[in-house]
């Protein structure tokens, strides 16, 4: 179509040089009676044939610029349209807050639009029915007043009507845009828009605002979905906190000896954890370690783990077992692979001569040499059947005394660090 449109011009100017070669004499002697008259015209024929093709590619060159002109227009509103839904994608990526997208959808709309009047609608999924979120201007029609839904919300579709008697200052009638947001088939809300009626670039209009309630859709289908995990993800950590406080306290139940023993070293490694400036997963890990240090204890017989004497040299190999016995409870549990490094490790020490590997410095695993300095802390600072209690400044002495040998150094002083900020606060 474009090749017949450029060949138009050039044909037609040689068939109407043809035709004033041609008929350009009959042409004068019909228009002029008068011979002066006559002759004149006659001798600047070519003039006038020079102006008449001046006029006609004049013309010519206006109808292309008025073209390019529009061309041009419409590009650069592409253009700014595309830029303001980059925007849009950008927004969605960058948080998970729905009404800071809603409102950011809301701005690049009256950038590309400038509407009238602006309402978006959200379907709540309890009443299913729709909760007016934003609404802004004057629009003269009630709300969804063109949706038919007939009972199945899969068939609304974009709406347009023409409103004439809502003439602006541009003094054209408004055009009502109302159109569904949808994602993955279900209806999540509506937008409406009034704006100005301009001729030409209705097509360019829909389809932006077509695409930028696709884009709120996704945003809120988005949203919602990850609420939703979040809701399940939390449910699941709470239940898994509390299962392992219950084992636990089934070990605790079992030792009467140490009741209180867990919860206040859990307490006080999340403690060190957050004064060393762990991440929040470290530290959750580290805690559900110290929730987990003596779990393996469960598969000691009583008449050893309880036994009032000295332990034999039998006894004593298979008390330090424990630590396997709880790599052995607690393996092909995903989310305790981590949290395991406490109870396999808390009775390494630094010089190597711990249980159940030898480990030497800093092939100790960070939480569980962290652990081993507040495990010996809480026992020596409460009440045994067979010892009172220490004085903090006592436990401290026995730490500094043991740094570098059973503890890493580094962390003996981190920790009485932490633990005189917390004496004097």
């Amino acid at each position: 179509m474009k090749y017949r449109r450029a060949l138009i011009s050039p044909l037609a100017y040689f068939v109407l040089s043809i035709l004033w070669i041609v008929f350009s004499d009959s042409i004068l002697n019909s228009l002029v009676t008068d011979a002066d008259t006559l002759t004149f015209f006659q001798s600047i024929k070519g003039i006038l044939f020079v102006l008449l093709s001046a006029a006609f590619f004049l013309s010519q060159q206006y109808t292309l610029f008025s073209r390019s002109d529009e061309s041009r227009i419409i590009l650069q509103s592409k253009s700014r349209q595309l830029n303001g839904l980059r925007k849009i994608d950008l927004a969605i990526l960058s948080t998970q807050d729905l009404d800071e997208i809603v409102y950011f959808v809301v701005d690049q709309i009256y950038e590309q639009l400038e509407p009238y009047a602006l309402r978006i609608h959200l379907l709540n999924e309890d009443s299913r029915q729709f909760d007016l979120k934003v609404d802004q201007g004057s629009m003269p029609v009630r709300p969804m007043e063109y949706f038919s839904f007939n009972g199945n919300w899969n068939t609304l579709d974009t709406q347009i009507v023409r409103m004439d008697g809502t003439e602006k200052s541009s003094g054209r009638p408004s055009l009502y845009l109302i159109t569904p947001l949808i994602s993955r088939n279900q209806v999540l809300g509506v937008v409406e828009v009034l704006i100005d009626y301009k001729n030409g670039i209705l097509r360019e209009w829909v389809e932006y605002f077509e695409a930028v309630a696709g884009q709120l859709a996704i945003a809120i289908d988005h949203v919602r979905i990850i609420e939703q995990y979040g809701d399940v993800n939390k449910e699941m950590t709470n239940a898994q906190e509390q299962l392992l406080k219950g084992w636990a306290k089934a070990l605790e139940f079992k030792d009467r000896e140490t009741k209180g023993h867990t919860d206040r070293v859990a307490a006080l490694t999340q403690e060190m954890g957050v004064s060393m400036g762990l991440s929040a997963d470290e530290i959750e890990n580290m805690t559900r370690g110290a929730y987990l240090h003596d779990i393996g204890k469960m598969a000691i017989p009583d008449h050893i783990l309880f036994k009032d004497g000295p332990l034999s040299e039998e006894e004593w190999k298979l008390m330090k077992k424990h630590p396997l016995y709880a790599q052995e409870f607690l393996d092909g549990i995903g989310f305790l692979d981590e949290a395991m490094l406490i109870p396999l490790y808390h009775h390494e020490r630094w010089d190597g001569s711990g249980y159940p590997f030898g480990l030497v410095g800093e092939e100790i695993p960070l939480y569980s040499r962290i652990f081993a300095i507040v495990d010996v802390w809480d026992a020596l600072t409460h009440d045994r059947p067979y010892r009172s209690a220490w004085t903090e400044s006592e436990a401290a002495n026995y730490l500094q005394r043991l740094a570098g040998n059973q503890f890493d150094p580094r962390l003996v002083e981190k920790f009485l660090m932490i633990m005189n900020k917390m004496v004097k606060v």
